[in-house]
């Protein structure tokens, strides 16, 4: 009694937010627990009456379909049987009318009579039935045009589409013809512009080449006369003892300063150089892993951040694992590294594959992203890719040099602009020899937009493809075991510890396993919905993890998925038609 009333003080202050907080306030859990279960349960009563009332109304709307049938039946029975009594009637008016005439009229003038008489009989039946005729003809007639109008808006619409595309073809025909004929121009320009300096310069020729001569002489006569000047001031200078004194001390000293400056010059670059490729990495990369043993004694200390385990389906596993052992090997015996292409759905598990590859393998790993490349210019781009292959062939240790999102600056060079063809092509004169010193791996959601001369230096393609069930189930097991039931805390730490004993239910998590594999989760959406349970348990005062929660974030999750599908449609579609405006928009 005591909650129904707290239940109905909380209705009751709804309207009022200050009062709602001070009832919510005074509540302790198992009141507000209770009260969360009567919200809930009201909540479904309220929906199983919508449900009732739209059947309901689905049924009566069927009752009155079927009455409004039933009707109409009837209507046309009762037309019938008015036309049958008129007939009937207007045969009951000629027979007496025959009758009659009977009387009056001869034998033959009642052949006559009877003749006309089944005339007309036979005309009123003819005419009920051209009548029905047309009825059935003016229908069919309706639906032939119905089709012919969806046909003529069919065609209308495909004609203005190619109307569309050749309107685009023109463009690129005149934006194309545009620039071949301003090339033209300005190639006309330029011979012209050079026979006309040709010109000046023959006319000009023989002033310059005398004027130049006259020049010459002068300032052959003036440098002798400097150099007698010097030599005699330098004999007077090294003469006799102290001028040999003299020589001496300015050539130790020259030679002293020759070598001093050579060593600056030449050793300090490469001291630089060294320190800097050992302390700092360059600007492209944006995360490494050095393996040494710092970082070894490190990840036996730090257990709990272990990186978590790639799973994938048998096959791909397989695969996989066969890469592994054979990159291990190449590095071991300093071997020629062959380069990989993972591709797939994004969070599928590319770059994590690709960092375990590198610790697993022993080598250094270092990650750099594709749209890095936009924030430099095409020189300042060349020279940071020079920059990041002179770091890597520094490298004390083989390197897997990571690229993610590669089709943003490796995409094909008839799509790029003459910079970033540049950039691409400094790429590609860099990685085109076989290595032993980087593995480059490549990552990309697009494996068909890069270039051809890319393409070639792959030795492997992997796609990496959406998990099925026992995959799901796995993951789903690993992130509730990372994020949930080995809660990472302080050894002092007094802070409560999650209550999970609702997922050890085994059908509740298959359960959410199959609604998984239904809307195509992959594994980063699985470590999201486990961190968006997590983040609800810590919003609960008691730490615990409930059924109700668990629908509530799967809903929410399922909902996320849903609306990203709905914005990946057509995504292809707006690419090429964004590609298309920016050449038009480059031509113009």
């Amino acid at each position: 009694m005591a909650n129904n009333q707290a239940y109905i003080k909380l209705r009751r202050a709804l309207n009022n937010e200050k009062l709602l907080l001070e009832e919510i306030g005074k509540l302790n859990p198992q009141e507000w627990e209770q009260i969360m279960n009567q919200t809930s349960q009201y909540s479904k009563a309220m929906a199983q009456q919508a449900q009732q009332k739209q059947q309901e109304q689905q049924q009566k709307a069927q009752e009155s379909n079927k009455q409004y049938q039933q009707k109409l039946e009837e209507e046309k029975t009762k037309r019938e049987e008015i036309r049958q009594k008129h007939n009937i009637e207007f045969l009951k008016v000629k027979n007496e009318e025959n009758q009659k005439l009977q009387k009056i009229l001869t034998e033959e003038e009642k052949k006559r009579t009877d003749y006309k008489w089944k005339k007309e009989i036979e005309a009123q039946e003819q005419k009920t039935k051209i009548k029905l005729e047309a009825e059935l003809e003016f229908k069919k007639i309706e639906e032939e045009g119905q089709k012919l109008e969806q046909s003529k808006l069919d065609y209308k619409k495909k004609l203005e589409e190619e109307n569309q595309q050749k309107e685009l073809e023109r463009e690129m025909k005149l934006v194309t013809h545009k620039l071949e004929e301003e090339a033209k121009i300005e190639v006309k320009l330029a011979d012209f512009r050079y026979k006309q300096s040709l010109r000046e310069h023959e006319a000009m020729k023989d002033d310059n080449l005398k004027r130049d001569v006259e020049l010459e002489k002068l300032k052959q006569q003036g440098k002798l006369e400097r150099d007698n000047l010097k030599l005699n001031a330098l004999t007077n200078f090294f003469s006799g003892d102290d001028g040999r004194s003299r020589l001496f001390n300015i050539f130790g000293l020259f030679a002293g300063t020759i070598t001093t400056i050579y060593f600056f010059k030449i050793g300090s670059p490469i001291a630089t150089r060294w320190l800097k490729n050992f302390f700092f990495k360059p600007s492209l990369i944006s995360k490494s892993v050095k393996i040494n043993a710092f970082s070894k004694l490190k990840s036996l200390v730090t257990k709990n951040n272990k990186m978590p385990e790639v799973i994938l389906q048998p096959k791909l596993q397989e695969r996989m694992d066969r890469i592994k052992e054979g990159t291990k090997n190449t590095a071991a015996r300093n071997g020629f590294f062959g380069n990989i292409l993972l591709y797939g759905k994004p969070g599928t598990g590319k770059s994590m594959f690709a960092e375990k590859l590198a610790v697993e393998s022993n080598m250094n790993f270092a990650m750099m992203s594709g749209p890095s490349f936009d924030q430099f210019s095409a020189t300042e781009a060349i020279t940071e890719i020079k920059n990041l292959f002179q770091w890597a062939n520094s490298s004390s240790k083989p390197m897997i040099l990571f690229i993610d999102e590669c089709d943003s600056f490796l995409e094909d060079r008839s799509t790029l602009s003459p910079d970033r063809v540049r950039v691409l092509n400094e790429f590609i004169v860099q990685t085109g020899t076989e290595n032993r010193k980087f593995m480059l791996c490549f990552e990309t959601n697009r494996p068909e937009v890069l270039d051809p001369a890319v393409q070639s230096r792959i030795t492997s393609s992997i796609e990496f493809v959406a998990p099925e069930k026992p995959e799901i189930r796995r993951m789903l097991d690993q992130y509730i075991n990372r994020y949930i039931k080995k809660e990472t805390t302080s050894f002092f730490s007094s802070k409560p510890k999650i209550d999970s004993s609702e997922l050890n239910d085994d059908k509740l998590v298959d359960s959410i396993s199959d609604d998984f594999v239904k809307y195509g989760f992959v594994g980063r959406d699985i470590s999201n919905f486990v961190i968006s349970l997590t983040q609800s348990v810590y919003a609960d005062p008691n730490f615990k993890v409930t059924k109700s929660m668990i629908k509530k974030v799967v809903d929410e999750q399922l909902q996320k998925k849903k609306t990203e599908e709905i914005y990946s449609q057509n995504r292809e579609q707006r690419i090429k038609e964004r590609r298309l405006r920016n050449k038009l928009a480059a031509g113009d």
